[in-house]
């Protein structure tokens, strides 16, 4: 017997031996990288040869820290102030969901882009780890006082750069947050809203200024909870296995600095000359009447599942605008975003506890997410074709149709006379 064939037994044993431990599978939806665009499709594009990351774990790890660093620059035209910060979780196995990389990326990515640029530290973005709590969040935003060089008495304030925090695992900060005697998760809800935040701790009150805050937190399908309703939730898990992943392309690399370097230098300018901030609004009357539509909709359905979904789209539609190198948002951004979101409505519950879990309710489910828009109309041949498992029986699929039509979910489309059509009712 050769040595290779020694190791290979003595390998395959020892693994054997580990037994499984392989946790709940959850099916989440399909992530629609169909949304993926301009400078972020370039970095999926760019890292998705070279890591073992899930795309949707690159892109939402670009969209949140870009978000955070360009946050000082713009905001939703109205008097709301919204910012383009983004509470993320990343949900996977534990073990190979790969969910820090596109963190760890991004982050290299714009600190090369700002030295090259000749920024100073309080302008560059940068990612905290290792902080262990919410207050420990919240002293690395804390509002610190410089002494100016050369003075006895006079100190100038110094204000945080703009920061992205990775929490490898959410819950445990969670659980620290509910202890008597800690700040809560108010203060993340605060500086997602806002810039500024106090709190009274025995010694002193604790002081946030100036603060452009953004989270990215994983999190294992097991163990979520409704932790944050305004948290954007991205499923995801290895596809790959890479033992000795290649570089990225420089040239590519460097493409692509150029790209957000170009992205600055555009948005700097017109921000000076409009006081310090760009206002993103709807580049068209269409373009404001179809998210109009969406938020009306949205509005309409009381549920829980559906909780602050707009706190993602409005900032979703500027990250999503400015990546494209615009600064207004269309018709096709719109659309791009409320594909998401409804591919994060459907994330949701799909994670919701004991909600939807018979086969006929998720055969259910997976019919109605066919539906993007009221003029939609669906024959049941296609429809089946469209949401028919492996795992799902004829009959189990007929009942599941047969019900959403019986409680009136589902109605025949009068306009459609050469086939049996059926449209949405109920939004």
């Amino acid at each position: 017997m050769s040595a290779d064939t020694t190791v290979n037994k003595q390998t395959e044993q020892v693994l054997a031996n580990l037994g499984s431990t392989e946790e709940p599978e959850v099916n989440l939806p399909l992530f629609p990288e169909q949304i993926i665009k301009g400078l972020a499709r370039e970095f999926v594009d760019l890292y998705s040869p070279t890591t073992e990351c899930p795309p949707e774990f690159l892109w939402s790890s670009f969209m949140t820290i870009t978000g955070v660093a360009l946050s000082s620059f713009v905001e939703w035209d109205n008097d709301l102030g919204i910012q383009p910060r983004l509470f993320t979780v990343n949900i996977g196995p534990s073990a190979d969901g790969r969910k820090s990389t596109g963190a760890r990326l991004t982050t290299a990515l714009w600190l090369q882009v700002l030295h090259e640029m000749d920024r100073s530290d309080s302008e560059t973005p940068r990612l905290v780890k290792g902080f262990g709590s919410i207050e420990g969040m919240m002293a690395q935003l804390k509002l610190r006082f410089t002494k100016v060089k050369g003075t006895d008495d006079k100190y100038v304030p110094e204000y945080p750069p703009p920061t992205t925090f990775y929490v490898d695992e959410l819950d445990p900060i969670i659980k620290r947050s509910e202890m008597s005697g800690s700040i809560g998760t108010s203060a993340i809800h605060q500086l997602l809203d806002a810039n500024d935040f106090d709190y009274p701790l025995k010694k002193e009150t604790l002081k946030v200024r100036r603060a452009y805050m953004g989270v990215i937190a994983n999190c294992t399908t097991p163990r979520f909870r409704e932790l944050c309703n305004r948290a954007m939730i991205v499923g995801g898990k290895r596809r790959k296995i890479m033992s000795n992943p290649p570089s990225a392309c420089e040239g590519s690399r460097q493409a692509l600095v150029s790209r957000i370097h170009d992205l600055i230098d555009t948005i700097e300018p017109k921000a000076q000359e409009n006081g310090g901030k760009i206002r993103i609004r709807f580049a068209s009357l269409e373009a404001a009447e179809r998210w109009d539509w969406y938020y009306t909709v949205i509005s309409k359905k009381s549920h829980p599942i559906l909780r602050r979904i707009d706190f993602i789209g409005y900032r979703l539609m500027m990250i999503q605008a400015l990546v494209k190198s615009e600064l207004v948002i269309n018709v096709e951004t719109v659309e791009e975003i409320i594909t998401f979101l409804n591919y994060q409505i459907a994330t949701r519950q799909e994670l919701q506890p004991n909600r939807g879990r018979t086969p006929i309710a998720r055969i259910q489910t997976r019919i109605l997410r066919q539906y993007k828009r009221p003029e939609d109309s669906w024959s049941k041949r296609d429809l089946q074709r469209s949401t028919k498992s492996g795992d799902d029986s004829v009959d189990e699929w007929n009942q599941a149709f047969d019900g959403l039509t019986k409680n009136n979910t589902l109605t025949r489309d009068a306009t459609v006379t050469t086939a049996n059509q059926f449209r949405r009712v109920e939004w």
